[in-house]
């Protein structure tokens, strides 16, 4: 368990690597903006405002999400082809 979240750079870059076709588009400081929305609605917390770090508040949207990497790659992946569908 990561305790002291994942900074901005990290996120990018996984962003980047899954090739998030609803996320492909937005620059680092509109994923900032993006993380600080879902920081404000409850979803991530910023422990330290002086770092650029985020991670989930409750345990409750782990068990929502999964913990299981090949069942997330696959939601990734299906979520992609709907968008590359709808666009």
């Amino acid at each position: 368990m990561i305790s002291n979240g994942f900074d901005v750079a990290s996120i990018c870059e996984v962003k980047d690597m899954y090739d998030i076709h609803c996320l492909e588009s937005l620059s680092e400081k509109e994923i900032v903006a993006l993380l600080d929305e879902m920081e404000e609605m409850g979803i991530l917390s910023h422990p330290n405002p002086d770092e650029n770090r985020y991670l989930l508040r409750r345990r409750s949207f782990i068990d929502v999400i999964g913990t299981s990497l090949e069942t997330l790659e696959h939601d990734i992946e299906v979520n992609n082809e709907e968008v590359a569908e709808n666009a």
